[in-house]
């Protein structure tokens, strides 16, 4: 899977997820914060984990949290969680 598509299809998750809350989604690019520009917390970040899971029908680690740096450090940018689900997604094919 490209990285594109995979990048459409997580937009599509965090879209959804943020609009859900009754917010609106900034334009997710690559720079977009994804605590500080779409108003996300650590534990949104594990939800949104558990959606991606469905929409790749991939197993994503128990400990990932889309939000969280893998150095435990807050605030994944969009374009850095995309090419983490790339990576995973890839290694499952």
């Amino acid at each position: 899977m490209g990285i594109s598509e995979v990048s459409d299809r997580v937009r599509k998750v965090i879209t959804g997820y943020v609009t859900a809350s009754c917010q609106s989604c900034p334009e997710l690019v690559p720079s977009t914060k994804l605590v500080r520009d779409t108003g996300l917390s650590s534990d949104d970040g594990v939800n949104v984990v558990l959606d991606l899971c469905i929409e790749f029908n991939a197993e994503i680690p128990e400990d990932f949290n889309a939000t969280v740096h893998d150095d435990g450090q807050r605030d994944r940018t969009f374009g850095e969680l995309v090419d983490r689900i790339h990576s995973m997604v890839c290694a499952q094919e």
